[in-house]
Protein backbone atom coordinates (compact mmCIF):
# COMPACT_ATOMS: atom_id res chain seq x y z
CA UNK A 1 0.00 0.00 0.00
CA UNK A 2 2.67 2.49 0.97
CA UNK A 3 5.05 1.64 -1.88
CA UNK A 4 2.56 0.79 -4.60
CA UNK A 5 4.68 2.47 -7.28
CA UNK A 6 7.61 0.20 -6.48
CA UNK A 7 6.01 -2.98 -5.20
CA UNK A 8 3.04 -4.38 -7.10
CA UNK A 9 2.00 -6.99 -4.54
CA UNK A 10 2.42 -7.29 -0.81
CA UNK A 11 0.79 -9.97 1.26
CA UNK A 12 1.31 -11.72 4.54
CA UNK A 13 0.17 -15.03 3.06
CA UNK A 14 1.21 -16.06 -0.43
CA UNK A 15 -0.47 -19.39 -0.96
CA UNK A 16 -3.30 -21.79 -0.23
CA UNK A 17 -2.71 -24.40 2.41
CA UNK A 18 -4.10 -27.43 4.15
CA UNK A 19 -2.50 -27.08 7.58
CA UNK A 20 -0.09 -24.13 7.76
CA UNK A 21 -1.38 -21.12 9.69
CA UNK A 22 0.46 -18.70 7.35
CA UNK A 23 -1.91 -19.47 4.49
CA UNK A 24 -4.50 -16.96 3.27
CA UNK A 25 -6.91 -19.71 2.23
CA UNK A 26 -7.30 -22.95 4.16
CA UNK A 27 -8.39 -26.02 2.22
CA UNK A 28 -9.53 -28.76 4.59
CA UNK A 29 -8.50 -32.26 3.53
CA UNK A 30 -9.73 -34.81 2.76
CA UNK A 31 -13.04 -32.88 2.66
CA UNK A 32 -14.67 -29.71 3.96
CA UNK A 33 -15.37 -26.13 2.97
CA UNK A 34 -12.44 -23.84 2.21
CA UNK A 35 -12.23 -20.59 4.17
CA UNK A 36 -10.11 -17.46 4.49
CA UNK A 37 -7.75 -17.05 7.44
CA UNK A 38 -7.55 -13.61 9.13
CA UNK A 39 -4.72 -12.64 6.75
CA UNK A 40 -6.93 -13.56 3.79
CA UNK A 41 -9.94 -11.69 5.18
CA UNK A 42 -7.90 -8.50 5.69
CA UNK A 43 -6.27 -8.79 2.25
CA UNK A 44 -9.68 -9.20 0.59
CA UNK A 45 -11.12 -6.19 2.44
CA UNK A 46 -8.15 -3.92 1.68
CA UNK A 47 -8.23 -4.93 -2.01
CA UNK A 48 -11.97 -4.16 -2.25
CA UNK A 49 -11.86 -0.79 -0.42
CA UNK A 50 -8.90 0.91 -2.07
CA UNK A 51 -8.00 3.85 -4.27
CA UNK A 52 -5.91 3.97 -7.43
CA UNK A 53 -3.05 6.13 -6.12
CA UNK A 54 -1.15 6.21 -2.83
CA UNK A 55 -1.31 9.31 -0.63
CA UNK A 56 0.70 10.61 2.28
CA UNK A 57 -0.52 10.32 5.86
CA UNK A 58 0.39 13.49 7.72
CA UNK A 59 -0.93 12.82 11.21
CA UNK A 60 -2.19 9.63 12.84
CA UNK A 61 -2.63 8.31 16.36
CA UNK A 62 0.50 6.52 17.61
CA UNK A 63 -1.51 3.35 18.29
CA UNK A 64 -2.90 3.07 14.74
CA UNK A 65 -1.08 1.91 11.61
CA UNK A 66 -2.50 3.84 8.63
CA UNK A 67 -2.10 3.60 4.85
CA UNK A 68 -4.00 5.99 2.56
CA UNK A 69 -4.96 5.94 -1.11
CA UNK A 70 -7.13 8.15 -3.32
CA UNK A 71 -9.36 8.00 -6.39
CA UNK A 72 -11.38 10.73 -8.07
CA UNK A 73 -13.67 12.20 -5.41
CA UNK A 74 -12.73 9.65 -2.74
CA UNK A 75 -10.03 8.88 -0.20
CA UNK A 76 -9.45 5.51 1.42
CA UNK A 77 -7.71 4.60 4.67
CA UNK A 78 -6.59 1.18 5.85
CA UNK A 79 -6.30 1.12 9.64
CA UNK A 80 -5.00 -1.35 12.21
CA UNK A 81 -5.33 -0.67 15.93
CA UNK A 82 -2.05 -1.87 17.44
CA UNK A 83 -3.56 -1.84 20.93
CA UNK A 84 -5.23 -5.12 21.85
CA UNK A 85 -6.72 -3.84 25.10
CA UNK A 86 -8.22 -0.43 24.29
CA UNK A 87 -10.17 1.38 21.61
CA UNK A 88 -8.51 4.27 19.77
CA UNK A 89 -10.34 7.33 18.41
CA UNK A 90 -9.46 8.42 14.86
CA UNK A 91 -10.43 11.68 13.13
CA UNK A 92 -10.18 12.05 9.35
CA UNK A 93 -9.17 15.19 7.45
CA UNK A 94 -8.14 15.62 3.82
CA UNK A 95 -6.10 18.73 2.99
CA UNK A 96 -8.06 21.17 0.84
CA UNK A 97 -11.17 18.95 0.71
CA UNK A 98 -14.45 18.70 2.57
CA UNK A 99 -15.53 15.25 3.74
CA UNK A 100 -19.16 14.81 2.71
CA UNK A 101 -19.58 11.38 4.28
CA UNK A 102 -18.13 7.93 4.36
CA UNK A 103 -18.35 4.26 5.22
CA UNK A 104 -16.31 2.04 7.50
CA UNK A 105 -15.77 -1.70 7.20
CA UNK A 106 -14.37 -2.93 10.50
CA UNK A 107 -13.12 -6.36 11.47
CA UNK A 108 -13.45 -6.46 15.25
CA UNK A 109 -14.42 -9.83 16.71
CA UNK A 110 -15.77 -9.76 20.27
CA UNK A 111 -12.98 -12.10 21.36
CA UNK A 112 -9.77 -10.79 19.80
CA UNK A 113 -8.15 -14.21 20.22
CA UNK A 114 -10.95 -16.02 18.40
CA UNK A 115 -9.69 -18.52 15.86
CA UNK A 116 -10.95 -19.01 12.35
CA UNK A 117 -11.63 -22.56 11.36
CA UNK A 118 -14.22 -24.72 9.62
CA UNK A 119 -16.80 -24.24 12.40
CA UNK A 120 -16.95 -20.40 12.62
CA UNK A 121 -15.45 -19.31 9.25
CA UNK A 122 -17.10 -15.86 9.37
CA UNK A 123 -15.84 -14.77 12.79
CA UNK A 124 -13.62 -12.18 11.07
CA UNK A 125 -16.30 -10.87 8.70
CA UNK A 126 -16.19 -7.09 8.22
CA UNK A 127 -19.17 -5.09 9.48
CA UNK A 128 -20.15 -2.05 7.44
CA UNK A 129 -21.14 1.19 9.20
CA UNK A 130 -21.70 4.81 8.23
CA UNK A 131 -18.90 7.17 9.24
CA UNK A 132 -20.03 9.67 11.89
CA UNK A 133 -20.91 13.16 10.65
CA UNK A 134 -17.82 14.64 12.34
CA UNK A 135 -15.59 12.32 10.22
CA UNK A 136 -14.40 10.37 13.24
CA UNK A 137 -14.40 6.74 14.27
CA UNK A 138 -13.42 4.76 17.35
CA UNK A 139 -11.36 1.77 16.30
CA UNK A 140 -12.07 -1.24 18.51
CA UNK A 141 -9.17 -2.92 20.36
CA UNK A 142 -7.03 -4.90 17.89
CA UNK A 143 -9.43 -4.06 15.06
CA UNK A 144 -8.69 -3.60 11.38
CA UNK A 145 -10.77 -1.24 9.27
CA UNK A 146 -11.09 0.08 5.73
CA UNK A 147 -12.59 3.56 5.42
CA UNK A 148 -14.04 5.21 2.31
CA UNK A 149 -14.36 9.01 2.46
CA UNK A 150 -16.55 10.90 0.00
CA UNK A 151 -14.88 14.22 -0.82
CA UNK A 152 -16.41 17.52 -1.91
Amino acid sequence: QRLGGDVRIATCADFNGTRWTVSAVMIPVPRGNSFLTPAGVVARLFKKVNGTHGAKTVNAPADVDVAVSVSTGKAFAHLANLQWNRATPVHFEVAGKQIKGGRVWEIAPENIRESVNVDPPDVFAAKESVLRADASWTLAPGAVAAVELELG
